[in-house]
């Protein structure tokens, strides 16, 4: 019997031949008779096989489109290699493995000497996608580790026949960006003034887009007077239209827009082109409204008939005007003759600059003066277009005048 031959690692075969016999299987001879003085030989033979198991790569992929395996087979790229010897046993691409018709795609490595080896996964950019790499293990059946995150890890043939599996998941999410919109107001007019008459309307790269009310909940105040809305989920790379637009202007007022992408100079305008929206990067893009009342010129004039050059200073002390409302957009002011400028021929005037736009109400509410009768009060209109004409009733009524924009 031959003993202590066996190797670990190892399958040990041994055969046997006694003399010229057949070669026989087996560690222990049979029965040998030996006669006196006779030489018997036994010859063994020991046939050596390597313990053997094999990796089993699997993969799934999980997609948010309509992305399929064979869409990204050619981007992948498994090795396998030996710890021990640094040797590269295996290297494929996904386009050799196989289904198994449940949407898992397999491929053996087999015959592998037990030990450790070294499992990569070499996954190649889709400009468009957010690649996330999953593995699990499973040895024999039994899961060593689960959903662990990466693409690199190592595994240990114990025994002969064992197998072990390596199973990645990869999933594709398409990438997306925000446009942020920002919107601001100034001047003599808020935000809570305006929203309602406004939407902003964004048009993508293909044509189509979506138009945002300016009373949508979505818009939240940072707390600094700018009020801000997300428009989330954008997959368009490529050029953006942004438009603000007034479903009607506010009457007396001008309103300036000014509008600045991310931190570029400011643009005047209702609209702009973003040439080069980035995803996943974005952009952010602030409207800037600022209003100013409307304002003109009133212009008052007075000229006085029949009083004498001694009573002229008491006349221009007592004579007085009221203007309704008030150029500031109070209720009502009275101006004094005495306010007047006296022009090189007797005549009085008084110009009203930055009065605000809108019909006013003027008349001379004291005339009379100590002394003398008045005989006539006349009052004559003159229209921002220069149109002249004299008021009826006046002295009763006074006379109503529009103030226009700029005039």
């Amino acid at each position: 019997k031959e003993v202590g031959a066996a190797l670990p690692g190892y399958t040990k075969t041994t055969t046997y031949r006694i003399g010229s016999d057949a070669e026989a299987d087996g560690e222990t001879t049979s029965d040998i008779t030996l006669s006196e003085g006779a030489v018997e030989t036994v010859s063994f033979t020991n046939d050596y096989e390597v313990h053997k198991g094999k990796i089993v790569l699997s993969k799934q992929i999980t997609v948010d489109d309509a992305t399929t395996w064979d869409d990204v087979k050619d981007d992948l790229t498994f090795r396998v290699t030996s710890v021990a010897t640094g040797e590269v046993v295996c290297e494929v691409k996904g386009t050799v493995f196989t289904e198994d018709g449940a949407g898992n795609y397999t491929y053996e490595i087999p015959d592998l000497p037990l030990g450790d080896y070294r499992v990569a996964e070499t996954v190649e950019n889709i400009e468009s996608k957010i690649i996330t790499t999953k593995y699990s293990v499973k040895e024999n059946g039994i899961i060593i580790h689960s959903d662990v995150t990466g693409k690199n890890t190592t595994v240990t043939l114990q025994v002969k026949d064992d197998e072990v599996e390596v199973a990645y998941v990869n999933d594709y999410k398409t990438k997306e960006a925000t446009l942020v919109l920002k919107k601001t107001v100034t001047g003599e007019k808020t935000w809570g003034d305006i929203r309602s008459l406004i939407s902003f309307k964004v048009t993508y790269p293909d044509a189509t887009g979506v138009t945002i009310d300016g009373d949508a909940p979505e818009f939240v105040d940072s707390g600094d007077g700018v009020y801000v809305y997300k428009l989330e989920g954008l997959t368009q790379q490529g050029a953006y239209t942004i438009e603000e637009i007034f479903s009607s202007e506010i009457a007396d007022y001008t309103r300036t827009t000014v509008v600045k992408v991310d931190n570029g100079a400011q643009q005047t305008g209702d609209s702009v082109v973003i040439e080069e929206f980035s995803v996943p990067d974005g952009a952010t893009v602030h409207f800037t409204n600022d209003y100013q009342r409307d304002t003109g010129k009133l212009l008052l004039e007075k000229t006085l008939g029949g009083v004498w050059a001694e009573d002229v200073a008491t006349a221009e002390n007592r004579i007085q005007f009221e203007v309704k409302p008030a150029p500031d957009g109070t209720a009502s002011k009275v101006y004094k003759l005495s306010d007047f400028d006296k022009n090189a021929d007797g005549s009085y005037s008084f110009e009203i600059e930055n009065a605000l736009t809108g019909t006013y109400q003027i008349k001379e509410v004291i005339y009379d003066l100590n002394g003398y009768d008045t005989k006539s009060v006349v009052y004559t209109r003159t229209t921002a277009s220069g149109t002249s004409s004299v008021v009826a009733n006046g002295k009763d009524n006074g006379a109503s005048l529009e103030v226009v924009k700029d005039k």
